[in-house]
């Protein structure tokens, strides 16, 4: 979830989010969102499984072979989203 500004009365996008690593496991459909190395966040959405993925760096998780061989599959750019209403990211 974004941070709440309280003067414009909505969430806040982080564009350093919406930078980093997006992938949808494909067994379970959820979205997890992984920092980029340097980056100050920490990771949204997963499951349990997921966790594997924090061991990998940048490099193997921006390799789309490996990611799909390993269940996932990788959301572009255009295909990112940010509600402001209810400050969650989605694909």
């Amino acid at each position: 979830m974004g941070p709440y500004d309280n003067s414009a009365s909505c969430y806040v996008l982080s564009e350093e989010v919406m930078n980093a690593i997006w992938l949808v496991n494909s067994n379970t459909d959820s979205l997890i969102i992984i920092p980029r190395a340097g980056d100050g966040f920490d990771s949204y959405g997963g499951v349990e499984e997921d966790e594997t993925l924090f061991e990998l760096n940048d490099e193997e998780l921006n390799d789309e072979d490996a990611m799909e061989a390993r269940g996932y599959t990788s959301i572009y750019q255009p295909f990112r989203r940010f509600c402001t209403t209810a400050g969650y990211y989605y694909a």
